[in-house]
């Protein structure tokens, strides 16, 4: 394929659509739009091809997608450029991979062993690593403070969009919206309700002691009791599981009754 100079507008265009748009603001929640517009741009420019030049779909495809692939290269080039030497995050030690793309860090941890790799990243390159392009590890402890305490100024990551258009408290990203809502709900975790919420897990926690204490030392499924311990408890402060006026049929007395699986 010969290049021309509309190959050479084509890559420019993409270094000006970073620079003029993708540059700011957040785009993961549009990925699927994207996509979208340059399939149909794509089509719709290639069927305009054939019919101009009077020439077969197939040719007009392979021409109009060399030009795209022209576009994505000025795109992604001048993005790798400014993750590498421009962003906010450049002055971050780390692993050139991880400044480049995301993608990186998930193939190193390709066998759940994330803990691992932050380690000898931390071990490495000390207590701040840059690990994604957008993305910190801080094994410092005072940083907790700074980034969860009642007067930061750190508002959460894109991450927390991962369950959209579904978004809980915790969630929430707007910090207007997440204020008016968390006051809804602070009274149910001051110290007193936060005190009566113990005297209920109690008398749980002790049934679950108690079958572990009667096990006599052989082998329990902890994954499957600590998750009856979790339903009965939870059970209980949604007021499915009522304790005014008697003993509550517990998950874990009923398996320990029928001997069914939970």
């Amino acid at each position: 394929m010969s290049v021309s100079v509309s190959h050479y507008a084509a890559l420019l265009c993409g270094v000006a659509s970073f620079l003029v748009y993708f540059v700011r603001g957040e785009h993961h929640l549009h990925v699927k739009l994207y996509m979208q517009i340059l399939i149909t741009t794509l089509a719709l420019a290639s069927l305009g091809h054939a019919y101009l030049n009077e020439t077969t779909v197939l040719s007009a495809v392979a021409e109009v997608s060399g030009h795209a692939c022209f576009f994505l290269h000025g795109l992604y080039g001048a993005r790798s450029v400014y993750r590498l030497f421009l962003h906010p995050l450049r002055k971050f030690a780390g692993p050139t991979g991880a400044k480049l793309t995301s993608f990186w860090l998930s193939w190193r941890v390709c066998h759940l062993d994330t803990f691992r790799q932050l380690r000898n990243l931390h071990d490495q390159h000390g207590p701040f690593v840059r690990i994604g392009p957008d993305n910190l590890s801080i094994s410092n402890p005072k940083a907790v403070q700074v980034i969860y305490g009642s007067g930061s100024k750190c508002t959460k990551s894109s991450w927390y969009d991962s369950t959209w258009p579904m978004v809980s408290l915790n969630t929430m990203r707007e910090r207007k919206l997440h204020d008016e809502r968390r006051r809804i709900w602070s009274t149910a975790f001051g110290d007193k309700a936060l005190r009566g919420y113990e005297q209920r897990l109690r008398l749980y926690r002790n049934r679950l002691i108690n079958h572990l204490v009667e096990s006599n030392g052989c082998g329990v499924n902890v994954t499957k009791w600590f998750n009856l311990f979790s339903v009965d408890f939870m059970g209980d402060m949604a007021n499915i599981i009522r304790t005014e006026d008697s003993d509550p049929v517990s998950s874990v007395r009923w398996y320990v009754r029928t001997g069914a699986s939970p």
